[in-house]
């Protein structure tokens, strides 16, 4: 059976699964969850308050209660001081508390607070002489400000994410609020499943964020990111940690974002919304306007509604919510090529999305109380890869359905100690499938469609045809147990806990179905003047009508890598065991408050994770030389330790200014879907999809373009094809691997590769300027070590198949002779047709993640924030960062060289408010209704341009087999704007010009013509001068305002409407992207693009209108 066959007859096995919840069935797994509930063992994003309780005198009081309790639910919870006066009240979820302190002898005293998600308040208590049935009622503002404390966390209020302008309704973009966070928003995530929500904390790879729910996590396992998405009607408000994080928290290094759910009350409350948006309300969503798409359609509609009240008064509450969005964006391909740039085009781009949430929560008596909940995501999509926007043939189709099912139970134990448990079931059904004819029709823009992916080497943002990616589809299903056990005594508060996480996979992976061709393009072949004059007039004026496919296929192969071996993903051998994935987890904590506001914090988290490493597959001799003699698996990090520890100072006791600083060790969890991919080469011939290279059948043309062009590769491909195929066989025989058979792997792991860990480090001062205002200065330090695949970064040819050993050098044309000297040895034509597994011999690259990369990051972080209070709510966030590491591997004769810049701007200021515009008197109840009731808030985001990489690309000017290297003279990457001037990159340009003309030669042929007789490398690739533009950039600074303006209208008692008006970057500023980095192809730090306009902000100008009712 062929590859393409056993594709279509997998992808019909599996189908698309479906799934249906039935209401009905909640209260049956709320009662089975509260009787079988026991502690067996990250913690739920919840609040604490303390404070000390005195008399008028300053003496403390000793025997005073507290009882705690929100009116809008019922209840509460009592606490007593202990023999200093303090108290301590923890696992409190956001809102509004009514907290009263009572004494023998004493006036009861009550106030009022407003916790956030993740605070830890002081709120202290000055009793007066007096009778405790007297209620004393003390008005004022709480101070946010953490007195115990060293984490660096931040929370974004339901004031927030309510009312902030949102292209998209995207309450994680709200995020990026804090310092250092940035987040981006995309149409496809491609690859990467239901991931379009990209939070990156402080630098760090979004794949790294960890997102959690109600306690539980919602990431992806095999790829890290979110897995799920929610309407912003679902969340309560939500809590980004950045730094020094608690134990419990989530596994990551990066940091992560803690989210509360909406939840019912006494009181029945709702909403319904509608939210549009179009191109007529818009700005032009391109760089550059196409004639031919003048103005491109682009509609957004989303609508839903929020429900929920009593069950039973005081007792049992419900909640829920339902989104429905219909969006056809327009996207703009910019292909920044002086030919492709003929295909640019903005094309329409649909998106569905049903999101829905339930929500049940009962208190089974005054100790305990328990709540269900039921979320999913629907969604569906045509739209280009995240990777970047190319031509619509190369855009993926998309079906997401993700659902969790979580339940929780509180329970106060007594006033000291309080247990808090969590479950939750969570699966995804994810499928990408390259686009048809169906859903790409147009016979221009849509060249290629349904053929391979087809690429020129000199523009890297124009493909065509399938992605090599898709087909792809991933069904996970992951079941987490956590539970926290916190126990407060004499000062000490300390945590408890521990979480189990099971995560199973199948699927299947159809990569490079049938292939990618990378040609040679119009502007490779300037040197080669009878190649490129046979090209048709289409490839070599840009004044031409745009090429066709034929005309493309006319272009001179490259490359390519076609996809071969058993879809099913993890493939048949040991399926059942390497399928899945176990975390143990568990975690201490001690919080000790001392005398004078002193509070010192340390504890440590346990973990340890089976099946990151494929221990089941022998690696075979074959591999002797690559590893040096070690064919073992890798066996280290799978059990790490996370210590931490730090100090919270509570300066004069009066929770006014705190000092703060600490750190520890933070582990990623490791997304077992990486180690799973090297199954394909080391598990049993054909048992799994393995990229082959077509080195493998001699057709690879690295170093120069010949005469076999693309299109004499076509004929042939399925011959190819199948003749691979029948070599590697069915995967039955588990004697021998791929990689002895085709010679050439894939994404392998070193067997030193270890898991990757963060240090964290932070100092800084909080300093309270009034009741509800705080000023934060953190200098904060996180380096990451061990980095490498798991973070799909750091993958080395370590076979050097590329490497030339020069046998000669012509005279008279230059032309160098050479043979490739790989570490093992390479195949004679023979060895290559018959691909015998005894043979030790390669074919192509044996790519292996190395696992010593590392990064640094370190900033100044400063927050401003005023809670909501007096009409006003207001942020503002600043950081002055560095972030440098690891980029790409360009030297292997020196590491140094692959470090550099890491991309993240020096500076980033962003300023947010909400502002309830006050109420005017007037006589006329018609002007009093126009002017009053009128609310405005808006963002406003500065970032300072990134810095531009200088590369060559397609030279291997020291021989070593790595065909792109950093120009000459520079030591390090993305330097252009941190570090390196335009000046001194000219002045390096130059010289490398130089050495280039010093080495060329002019001579007279026979009949009378010059050739130019450029230098060439080692590998025999063509030295041309650089010609830089007359301008460069190394990027654009960053500069968007967006603003809301909303008038409220009251129908009747408790319903209103209100009518709402948006504008994304207000001043339509360009926030130019895609910029080049290879200094020896077209258009050098050039602006190919504009920002996305379809969500997030920063894109051309866009207007929205929304209506909403409240009651």
């Amino acid at each position: 059976m062929s590859n393409s066959i056993q594709l279509r007859f997998f992808q019909d096995g599996c189908g698309y699964p479906h799934s249906t919840f039935y209401v009905p069935a909640l209260p049956i797994v709320f009662t089975l969850f509260v009787l079988l509930q026991n502690t067996l063992l990250a913690q739920a994003p919840a609040g604490g308050i303390r404070g000390v309780v005195n008399d008028v005198s300053g003496a403390v009081v000793t025997k005073a209660s507290l009882r705690v309790s929100q009116p809008q639910f019922g209840g509460g919870r009592v606490a007593g001081t202990d023999a200093s006066g303090r108290y301590y009240i923890t696992n409190l979820e956001p809102g509004d508390y009514e907290i009263e302190a009572f004494a023998p002898g004493f006036d009861k005293e009550v106030k009022l607070v407003r916790l956030l998600v993740g605070d830890q308040l002081t709120v202290n208590f000055q009793l007066h002489p007096g009778s405790v049935h007297e209620r004393v009622l003390v008005s004022g503002q709480t101070s946010g400000i953490n007195t115990s404390e060293f984490a660096v966390n931040g929370s974004v209020s339901q004031v927030q994410i309510q009312n902030l302008p949102l292209n998209g309704r995207n309450f994680l973009e709200l995020a990026r609020l804090e310092p250092g966070v940035s987040v981006t928003l995309v149409s496809n995530p491609g690859a990467f499943a239901n991931n379009y929500s990209r939070v990156s904390i402080a630098g760090a790879q979004y794949l790294l964020t960890q997102v959690s729910v109600d306690g539980v996590t919602v990431n992806d396992r095999m790829n890290g990111g979110t897995s799920q998405n929610f309407s912003q009607e679902t969340v309560q408000e939500f809590q980004v940690e950045r730094f020094s994080f608690d134990p419990a928290s989530a596994m990551s290094g990066a940091g992560g974002i803690n989210i509360v759910t909406r939840h019912g009350t006494n009181n029945l409350h709702g909403a319904a919304f509608f939210f549009y948006r179009d191109h007529n309300m818009a700005a032009y969503p391109a760089l550059r306007r196409d004639l031919k798409h003048p103005d491109p359609f682009f509609a957004r509609k989303q609508s839903g509604f929020r429900l929920g009240g009593p069950l039973r008064k005081d007792r049992v509450f419900w909640f829920t919510n339902f989104e429905h969005d219909w969006q056809t964006a327009a996207l703009a391909v910019q292909n920044n090529h002086p030919i492709f740039s003929k295909l640019d085009v903005v094309y329409p781009s649909p998106l569905t999305f049903n999101q829905f949430n339930l929500r049940v929560d009962g208190k089974l008596d005054n100790a305990n109380s328990a709540f269900v909940r039921v979320s999913q995501d629907k969604n569906n999509n045509v739209a280009p890869a995240s990777v970047g926007i190319f031509m619509p043939s190369n855009w993926v189709s998309s079906h997401n359905s993700a659902l969790q099912i979580e339940a929780g139970e509180t329970s106060v134990l007594n006033s000291k100690i309080v247990n808090d448990l969590r479950y939750a079931h969570s699966y995804l059904h994810s499928r990408a499938d390259p686009v048809t004819s169906q859903n790409c029709s147009d016979p221009v823009v849509c060249i290629g469609v349904g053929g391979p992916e087809i690429l020129p080497f000199d523009d890297p943002a124009f493909h065509i045809g399938n992605r090599p990616s898709v087909p792809l589809a991933i069904f996970p299903t992951t079941n987490q147990l956590l539970d926290v056990l916190t126990w407060q005594h004499n000062g000490h508060l300390l945590r408890l806990g521990g979480d189990w996480e099971h995560v199973s996979l199948h699927g299947y992976r159809g990569i490079y179905e049938p292939a990618q061709i990378i040609l040679w393009g119009p502007t490779n072949l300037l040197q080669s003047p009878s190649l490129y004059n046979a090209l048709p007039a289409s490839l070599r004026d840009p004044t031409a009508p745009p090429p066709t496919l034929e005309d493309i296929l006319q272009l001179p192969l490259r490359s390519f890598i076609t996809g071969i071996g058993n879809v099913s993903f993890p493939g048949p051998y040991h399926s059942d065991s390497t399928s899945h994935s176990d975390l143990w987890r568990f975690h201490a904590q001690d919080s000790w408050s001392m005398r004078r506001g002193l509070t010192l914090t340390f504890g440590a988290a346990y973990s340890y994770q089976t099946n990151i490493y494929n221990q089941d597959l022998k690696r075979p001799a074959y591999l002797s030389p690559i590893f040096g003699g070690d064919v073992r698996p890798p066996h280290r990090g799978a059990s790490v330790i996370d210590p931490s520890a730090g100090l919270a100072w509570n300066v004069q006791n009066k929770g006014k200014t705190v000092v703060r600083g600490g750190g520890g060790i933070y582990h990623d969890e490791v997304s077992f879907f990486v180690p799973l991919l090297e199954r394909g080469a080391l598990g049993p011939s054909g048992n799994e999809r393995v990229p082959v290279d077509g080195s493998v059948v001699g057709l690879s043309f690295l170093s120069q373009p010949t005469t076999f062009r693309g299109q004499d590769l076509l004929p042939i491909l399925p011959t190819i094809r199948s003749t691979l195929a029948s070599k590697l066989g069915n995967g039955t025989d588990p004697t021998v691997s791929t990689v002895q058979v085709i010679k050439q792997a894939d994404q392998l792991f070193g067997p030193d590769h270890t898991t990757a860990y963060a240090i964290h480090a932070n100092a800084g001062i909080q300093q309270e300027l009034t009741p509800s205002l705080t000023l934060s200065a953190d200098y904060v330090m996180r380096r990451y070590v061990h980095l490498g695949g798991f973070q799909g970064i750091f993958s080395v040819d370590r076979n050097q198949f590329n490497r030339p050993h020069v046998t000669g050098v012509d005279p008279n044309t230059g032309v160098v002779s050479f043979v490739r000297d790989p570490v093992i040895p390479l195949c004679t034509p023979a060895q290559a047709a018959a691909l015998n597994p005894l043979d030790q011999c390669s074919t192509g690259a044996i790519t292996v993640y190395g696992g010593d990369a590392n990064s640094r990051y370190q900033a100044l972080q400063v927050k401003l924030d005023k809670r909501f209070s007096s009409r006003l709510q207001f942020t503002g966030s600043y950081a002055l960062a560095k972030n440098t590491g690891f980029v790409a591997v360009t030297q292997y004769n020196n590491p140094a060289l692959d470090y550099g810049n890491v991309g993240t701007p020096r500076h980033t200021l962003i300023v947010s408010g909400v502002y309830e515009i006050p109420d005017v008197s007037a006589q006329s109840r018609i002007l009093r209704g126009l002017l009053n009731a009128w609310t405005v808030a808006f963002i406003s985001e500065t970032d300072s341009a990134p810095p531009l990489d200088t590369t060559l690309s397609g030279l291997d000017l020291d021989g070593d087999g790595i065909s792109t290297t950093l120009l000459p003279g520079i030591n390090g990457h993305n330097l252009l704007g941190q570090g390196l001037s335009q000046s001194r990159l000219r002045a390096l340009v130059a010289q490398f010009n130089a050495w280039i003309e010093a080495r060329t030669r002019i001579i007279t042929n026979p009949d009378g013509t010059q050739s130019v007789i450029r230098p060439r490398t080692p590998f025999n690739q063509i030295i041309s001068p650089i010609v830089l533009p007359g301008k460069i950039w190394a990027g654009d600074s960053f500069i968007s305002q967006d603003v809301r303006l909303t008038k409220k209208f009251n129908i009747k008692e408790k319903v209103t409407l209100s009518l709402i008006g948006e504008v994304f970057n207000l001043f339509n500023v360009a926030n130019l992207t895609g910029y080049s980095s290879v200094l020896n192809q077209p258009n050098y730090a050039q602006p190919s693009a504009r920002a996305g306009q379809a969500f997030g902000t920063g894109g051309p100008r866009a207007f929205q209108v929304a209506s909403r009712v409240e009651f």
